[in-house]
């Protein structure tokens, strides 16, 4: 007797059903092999306690503490207007050529200076430990703008056209786009864009030798309004940053936010929510030296300057992975464009002088809306 309709055909399924079936169960296998390795595990023993570990890789150290640290994500904070964009500039330049940040490389003014007057000594600035690729993405500037800022910021530090030939130095000016990288998924829930996979493959391919830097000016172009207002957009933009860090290199990350209006002590006064502060594991930010207007007085606080340098202080407001560095004061340097530069030892003397506190004259004083300034070094 022949075989019913259909046997040959229900044993061809239940085998088709059956090479589902394993396929199914080979997939769960591997998603559950790859949702384990998301958790990595590692037992301690007593040479955790024996064996000294290596100090964190710093990019950046200034009298033995370190400024930022290879594979981390670092805030730098500034109100509008005081200098963090062409600091962020001169970083670049500095990593990119293994020059110290904020060095200048000679003074601009010498013939201010009697003949046979010493100069003054140049600021050390901050040591890079290690040159290396950096990639300055830049949401608010033109091509022809963030090529003003790399000249005047080059020619304060004394560099000399060669120097760049190594082409380490890479920049992408997105004025007028729209780079948001975290959108809101079907959800509703903050999600990495297409934008974001499409930045992460081209700094992936930029070079075999890996990244050391990678600058984001400003935070508020690439993560968008949702994350000034909401943790759940802002921790999704600060887990893209940290994955930026795991590139070839392990470079540092650092991006550029504005400061609250009404201000604020430390890493703080940034503006928006905590999350955002929260996850960096270190911040920097640039704050101007001001003589406070009298109590009551309708009079405004006064930007301190020496011979049109304005003051700021530069402060390491976190650091979660070493000791927190010591303020620096710095200046904007009017003869170079706006270029940030560490300042003399005569320019920090002068503004300290102009802090101090001025017993009343007869003859009058400065005057909080006119403070004064005049060349520390002549004789």
């Amino acid at each position: 007797m022949s075989a019913p309709d259909g046997v040959e055909g229900f044993s061809s399924t239940a085998a088709l059903f059956a090479d589902v079936d394993q396929q199914a169960a080979d997939e769960t296998a591997e998603q559950r092999r790859d949702d384990e390795s998301q958790w990595p595990l590692e037992t301690m023993t007593s040479k955790a306690v024996s064996d000294t570990p290596p100090e964190p890789d710093w990019l950046l150290k200034l009298s033995g503490s370190g400024y930022l640290q290879r594979g981390k994500v670092c805030l730098f904070t500034a109100p509008g207007g005081t200098g963090k964009s062409f600091a962020a500039v001169g970083l670049g330049l500095a990593v990119a050529t293994e020059k110290a940040w904020l060095r200048p490389g000679a003074w601009s003014d010498r013939k201010n200076y009697p003949k046979g007057n010493k100069l003054p000594e140049i600021p050390k600035g901050i040591e890079v430990t290690k040159p290396g690729h950096v990639v300055l993405i830049l949401g608010e500037e033109e091509p022809e703008d963030a090529k003003r800022r790399i000249h005047y910021t080059a020619k304060m530090m004394g560099l000399k056209p060669g120097e760049l030939d190594s082409g380490r130095l890479h920049v992408m000016s997105l004025a007028g786009k729209s780079p948001r990288l975290i959108r809101s998924d079907k959800g509703g829930q903050a999600a990495r864009s297409t934008l974001y996979e499409s930045l992460f493959r081209r700094l992936e391919n930029l070079t075999p030798e890996g990244l050391a830097l990678v600058v984001i000016d400003p935070l508020a172009r690439f993560a968008g309004p949702d994350a000034e207002v909401s943790p759940d957009a802002a921790t999704a933009f600060m887990e893209a940053m940290e994955a930026l860090t795991q590139l070839e290199g392990r470079p540092s990350v650092l991006v550029l936010h504005h400061e609250r209006k009404s201000g604020g002590s430390g890493a703080s006064a940034a503006r928006g929510t905590t999350a955002l502060v929260d996850a960096p594991r270190a911040a920097l930010r640039l704050k101007r030296i001001v003589r406070k207007a009298p109590s009551g007085s309708n009079q405004e606080d006064v930007w301190l300057e020496v011979d049109g340098h304005r003051a700021l202080w530069l402060l390491n407001t976190k650091a979660n992975n070493g000791p927190l560095g010591k303020p620096m004061m710095l200046v904007i340097d009017s003869k170079h464009n706006g270029a940030v530069r560490a300042a003399a030892t005569g320019e920090v003397e002068s503004i300290k002088a102009l802090l101090a506190p001025k017993a009343s004259s007869s003859k009058g004083s400065a005057g909080p809306d006119k403070p004064r300034s005049r060349n520390p070094y002549a004789k």
